[in-house]
């Protein structure tokens, strides 16, 4: 009986935990595929530069989630500190990548 009601509390913990990172998921992919849509519309990107792109913002997606989760009703004051190290990080990985230039091309057309 032990052993039943162990695997079934188990079961249910990771079928939690897999939902709500599915979620996450499906937030990360929706937002960058608009931030694609955005960008498109106004520039052409190559098909390495969306990969890597996609990669960069889906990251930096994951880590405001987990930032949000963490801080946002408990401390807003560092939810934001975290948020701006976050959007610096992304901008720093977006200039490594693409370069100053293009890096701010792309992220210009995102805002607009």
């Amino acid at each position: 009986m032990k052993k039943s009601l162990f695997t079934l509390v188990l079961g249910l913990l990771v079928s939690i935990a897999t939902m709500a990172q599915s979620n996450n998921d499906r937030r990360a992919e929706r937002i960058t595929q608009q931030a694609l849509t955005k960008i498109e519309a106004s520039l052409t990107l190559k098909e390495e530069e969306k990969k890597t792109f996609e990669a960069l913002k889906k990251e930096s997606l994951f880590k405001h989630f987990e930032i949000a989760d963490e801080y946002k009703t408990k401390d807003p004051e560092m939810f934001k500190q975290k948020i701006k190290e976050n959007n610096e990080k992304f901008n720093e990985s977006m200039f490594k990548a693409f370069g100053k230039a293009r890096a701010r091309e792309i992220m210009a057309t995102m805002k607009n």
